[in-house]
């Protein structure tokens, strides 16, 4: 089960997006031996892979297997995100693009952890869903202190047409004392026409003094159609909006069927819905439990806006 580690953090890490600032795709060989293998990133990053490797005359790898990577951001001689204990991860396949990389290294069951005063936006196994695929069982136990933020989904960022994929059953143990809005998503972020997403049993805690915090169940965005997991969501911030499957979408074709949530808000002025914050489409909600606790809470069993 490799082990993610940001405690060393010291610049923005942008690893899931329509277009990531940090992607590991493959620019030039910094060094190489029996050992290790560096390579520079088309965004200026260096990347270290730690294991057993074999290279052709020109010093290009021929083969090799990677137990431990260390990303320095920027180039600037420290190591920001450090990945060990990986089961023999395939070089070739590492430096073959950003896509590749992600989902060689994380999917399966991984655990995130660390410290962070940065901006971090990651995916818990990859960043674009393939046909079939299913998430891995992710742990992800982080610290956002003063000044970072946070937007992380438990699997996958995007889901395009043509493709299902199963998200995985995740546990987020997130501790926000930033005075910035952060996001938490079971599942996904986006699921487009004719993909399909069928939600895992996620388990959502956010704890601190965050001002606002955004925590849905399965997914944000949905053009297509999800069948959401039963996920159990808490939260302690002064200001939640927690949606138990989805924010929804205004696509007309999209197909949601809700998840079994349980949903405990904290003190504070929360917006909770069981399933969605509004639907176009076809629409069955699911069997779910909320709780506002104190505060003033806005609530609805099923979506605000139909």
């Amino acid at each position: 089960m490799p082990t993610t580690d940001l405690d060393t953090l010291d610049e923005n890490l942008e690893f899931a997006a329509i277009t990531p600032a940090n992607a590991i795709d493959f620019a030039s060989i910094l060094g190489a031996n029996a050992g290790s293998f560096d390579w520079l990133t088309t965004g200026g990053d260096r990347v270290r892979a730690i294991g057993s490797f074999t290279y052709d005359p020109g010093g290009n790898p021929t083969s090799g297997t990677v137990t431990s990577i260390g990303i320095d951001l920027s180039n600037d001689n420290d190591y920001d995100v450090v990945v060990e204990l990986i089961p023999n991860a395939d070089i070739l396949t590492l430096i073959s693009g950003h896509e590749n990389f992600l989902r060689e290294l994380f999917a399966g069951n991984d655990t995130f952890t660390g410290t962070f005063s940065t901006d971090v936006q990651l995916s818990g196994d990859s960043m674009t869903a393939v046909n079939g695929e299913t998430g891995g069982t992710d742990n992800f136990d982080m610290v956002v202190s003063p000044g970072g933020d946070l937007l992380v989904t438990g699997d996958f960022y995007s889901l395009y047409a043509g493709v299902t994929a199963t998200g995985g059953d995740d546990t987020f143990l997130i501790n926000d004392n930033s005075a910035n809005p952060i996001t938490v998503i079971g599942d996904a972020n986006s699921v487009f026409q004719n993909a399909t997403l069928l939600g895992g049993k996620d388990i959502i805690q956010v704890t601190g003094v965050a001002l606002e915090t955004f925590i849905i169940g399965d997914v944000v965005i949905i053009s297509g159609t999800l069948v959401g997991g039963d996920d159990e969501i808490t939260t302690s911030g002064a200001q939640d909006s927690v949606y138990g499957d989805a924010v929804g979408g205004s696509d007309p074709g999209n197909n949601i069927h809700g998840g079994n949530d349980r949903i405990y808000a904290g003190a504070g002025v929360d917006e909770i819905s069981g399933d969605t914050a509004g639907v176009a489409g076809v629409f069955v909600g699911g069997k779910d439990e909320l709780h506002g606790e104190a505060g003033n809470d806005t609530i609805v069993g099923d979506t605000f806006r139909i």
